[in-house]
């Protein structure tokens, strides 16, 4: 009986210390966010797009094929979030694939039909640019909002798993007394984690560069300042997960 119960308590504690929430469990899915930033990416490029066929109408080219281009490209947008929602990496690498080729030779034929005109194009698309900039800033940081949200939700749901087992335990007869006071620790941690993402979308708002990942840096000062912060704190939540999982193993002796 004993063994049984190690073994089910080593199996809570995988549970317990996965990154990833069961799709099951999870008010925000991974497809949703990836999704999100997508978006950015291409509305950009339609925007782009429908600039260049709005110039070369008004200097009376064809852009009949420019405008099938553009077509294309959110047909295979449509196909990319159905592959998204499916998790179908193969789906998905052909999409991101097939808009490339889109972005491709729609350039080939706006550089086509615009021959002679390429410094107005440019005026055109630096203008759209302006127009569009705020709209831009704010689809990134929806963006950036959502992806805040699930950091939390991952963190939620991995206390709630942390308290599930600590009960189990308490129940089995164990003092639980150092281990309640590591998870109180991670606790408090969170509005503090919070605060530091919602500071960290501030301070780079008008940058588009990558904020969550701490694998890479950015160009921008205060963001890289809210950047490091960020990330210092994940690190110590990390490290309190892991001290916890410690804890909790050599309270049951395993």
């Amino acid at each position: 009986m004993k063994k049984m119960w190690k073994k089910f308590l080593i199996l809570l504690l995988f549970c317990l210390f996965l990154v990833a929430i069961v799709k099951a469990e999870a008010k925000i899915d991974w497809s949703q966010i990836v999704q999100k930033y997508f978006f950015v990416t291409i509305e950009r490029y339609r925007i782009a797009m429908e600039t260049l066929i709005e110039f070369g109408e008004e200097i009376g080219k064809d852009v009949n094929e420019m405008k099938k281009i553009k077509n294309d490209f959110l047909i295979h947008w449509e196909d990319l979030k159905g592959a998204l929602n499916e998790n179908n990496k193969e789906k998905i690498e052909a999409n991101i694939e097939k808009l490339k080729g889109d972005v491709k030779k729609f350039r080939r034929e706006a550089q086509k039909q615009l021959k002679g005109y390429e410094k107005k194009a440019k005026d055109k698309l630096k203008k759209a640019g302006e127009t569009y900039r705020f709209y831009f800033i704010n689809l990134l940081n929806e963006a950036r909002n959502l992806h805040k949200d699930k950091n939390l939700e991952i963190l939620d749901e991995k206390i709630k798993r942390a308290e599930s087992i600590i009960k189990k335990i308490k129940d089995k007869g164990y003092e639980t007394k150092e281990i309640e006071q590591k998870l109180n620790e991670i606790k408090d941690q969170r509005e503090d984690f919070k605060e530091t993402m919602d500071k960290l979308i501030e301070a780079c708002r008008q940058t588009s560069e990558r904020i969550f990942t701490c694998k890479t840096e950015v160009s921008h000062y205060n963001c890289s300042l809210e950047k490091k912060k960020y990330c210092q704190i994940k690190e110590k939540i990390i490290t309190n997960f892991k001290q916890l999982q410690k804890l909790i193993y050599q309270t049951v002796g395993l």
